[in-house]
């Protein structure tokens, strides 16, 4: 990772991108870094980053979910392509697949023209990478079809587990959580901040692509309604 982030500490040339795309680069916990933020921007959390001479533990060993570790990915991606990540997302991504209502977000303002603003003492984070998209449930069911459909080319190799440098596997892939449901592989991620609740997941075997999003809530109700969804969808039986 130092190829790409130089401004890091010593530490930095021990961590693959692999790492950070499964959650194993040991990088400080997310409540450490936000203890130390100076704003909840790309560029604050790669500065918080340097404030840390030494991990607490050595890459590859653990999995430990690590927003700060996709904000270094989404900067790598954007020195790597000399582009701003906006840019290469809506010319790669966003164009190609008819999503229009979609967009990385990095501000100034808390949102983008026309979308729906968050809790107003809670603003949603400009990082990009960690977040930072805002879409709509029609885009977000888009995007889970194409990957369904494989309309990218890159579903296989988003849909692969990761695993330990041991070798020992995780259920975690690129980006997405790897769950099981009546039999059938199941692909998820959420995602919450104050005043907002999101899940999206997919089911290739069935075809299925689920999106929730809901503004103005504060409960964690998601996981048990998508479970409650796959029931009826695989006629498993409910308790």
């Amino acid at each position: 990772m130092s190829r790409w982030l130089p401004q890091l500490p010593a530490w930095a040339g021990g961590i693959r991108l692999r790492h950070l795309v499964h959650h194993t680069a040991a990088l400080p916990a997310d409540s450490k870094i936000d203890a130390v933020i100076t704003g909840r921007t790309t560029a604050g959390i790669i500065r918080a980053l340097t404030r840390f001479p030494v991990l607490d533990r050595r890459p590859g060993t653990e999995h430990v979910y690590s927003n700060a570790g996709y904000v270094c990915l989404a900067a790598v991606v954007e020195r790597a392509a000399d582009m701003p990540l906006p840019d290469f997302a809506r010319r790669h991504l966003f164009v190609p697949l008819a999503m229009a209502d979609t967009l990385y977000w990095p501000g100034p303002d808390p949102q983008p023209p026309g979308a729906a603003p968050l809790a107003r003492l809670h603003p949603a984070p400009l990082s990009l990478g960690d977040g930072g998209v805002w879409t709509t449930l029609s885009d977000l069911l888009r995007w889970g079809q194409a990957l369904n459909a494989d309309e990218l080319g890159i579903s296989g190799l988003m849909q692969t587990p990761g695993h330990l440098d041991d070798g020992t596997p995780i259920d975690y892939a690129w980006g997405i959580g790897v769950r099981s449901h009546a039999g059938h592989r199941v692909y998820r991620h959420g995602g919450g901040w104050t005043g907002l609740r999101a899940l999206h997941a997919r089911v290739p075997g069935l075809d299925l692509s689920v999106a929730l999003m809901a503004i103005d809530d504060h409960t964690e109700r998601r996981v048990p309604l998508l479970d409650s969804l796959l029931d009826a969808v695989t006629g498993r039986p409910q308790p």
